[in-house]
């Protein structure tokens, strides 16, 4: 083997060592940290009983643009009220989103939580991790791989119905203490804000058309202080099992399988194109049998 030929080969073999390593690096699971334990908490009810609320449902159609791009269907329902202690309006929604990417389709559902400044902030989880304020999002993973980017998204209601009823609520002051962290961060973690109690028994779930049918509607809005950082870390904006989280541990609070977990938005890569860079292994490969055959010509 000439030297032409040893030197082709070693690069050859040195460049699939980065490309399999870059793979790995790619299929990596999402960062994540885990809530390890309850914590001690302790609530103070600051009102029981009977509330106004807006009920509407329906679908947002769009499209999205930036790291992941294509057109958006998400079915929807929100629940707004006034707060009856402090007099400030909060609207809860969520529901199951599509979006169509070339021919991939990813769903997924998300919930978004809008308290009394106006601001709306959601999580999105299923086969995109995201969170967002307004119409701007950060991505956590695609199919439980961990990716960064960003991307925004611009829709319309479709089908949009909406009605008013009472429903029993339960507004009670939260601190939760000494919750212990473990995984990509550790530490421990403190709590506080509102925890809101909203009983749907009366909710036709059927006539809102998503798969869901829960009796009540649990959500938690407040900040968090981490034990690793000084002063204040960041807000915390919760509903049913999954929330935003923003600041010093940003990304999307879940609970699946008797687990809690953030799970970060920033840690990883931006969203890379495995497929193209295969490529070039082959076309590599092509150039030491050519080098090869020219050697056993001569």
């Amino acid at each position: 083997m000439g030297k032409l030929s040893r030197k082709v080969t070693i690069i050859y073999w040195w460049i699939t060592v980065c490309l399999l390593t870059a793979w790995f690096s790619y299929d990596a699971l999402a960062d994540r940290t885990y809530l390890a334990g309850e914590g001690n908490e302790a609530d103070q009810e600051l009102y029981s009983g009977p509330v106004d609320v807006n009920v509407a449902y329906g679908l947002h159609e769009g499209t999205v643009t930036g790291c992941i791009s294509g057109d958006l269907n998400a079915k929807y329902v929100v629940f707004g009220f006034e707060d009856p202690v402090n007099n400030g309006y909060y609207r809860f929604e969520m529901g199951t989103y599509e979006i169509f990417s070339g021919a991939k389709t990813y769903t997924g559902y998300y919930t978004s939580t809008t308290p009394p400044d106006g601001t709306r902030y959601l999580a999105l989880y299923g086969d995109i991790g995201a969170v967002g304020s307004e119409d701007e999002f950060e991505l956590t993973s695609i199919y439980g791989t961990q990716l960064s980017g960003h991307f925004s998204h611009e829709a319309i209601s479709n089908g949009y119905n909406e009605y008013d009823t009472t429903l029993p609520l339960v507004i009670d002051d939260t601190t939760i203490t000494g919750i212990p962290l473990s995984g990509y961060h550790s530490g421990n973690l403190q709590a506080s804000g509102r925890s809101f109690d909203l009983s749907l028994d009366n909710i036709d779930w059927s006539q809102i058309g998503l798969p869901l049918d829960i009796d009540e509607l649990e959500a938690f809005v407040g900040e968090y202080d981490w034990d690793q950082t000084t002063g204040g870390d960041g807000k915390a904006y919760l509903l049913e099992d999954l929330g935003h989280i923003s600041g010093s541990l940003a990304g999307v609070f879940r609970e699946e399988d008797n687990e809690s977990f953030i799970e970060h938005c920033g840690t990883a890569p931006p969203v890379p194109i495995p497929p193209a860079i295969w490529l070039l292994a082959p076309g590599l490969g092509i150039l030491v049998i050519r080098t090869r055959k020219k050697k056993t010509d001569r």
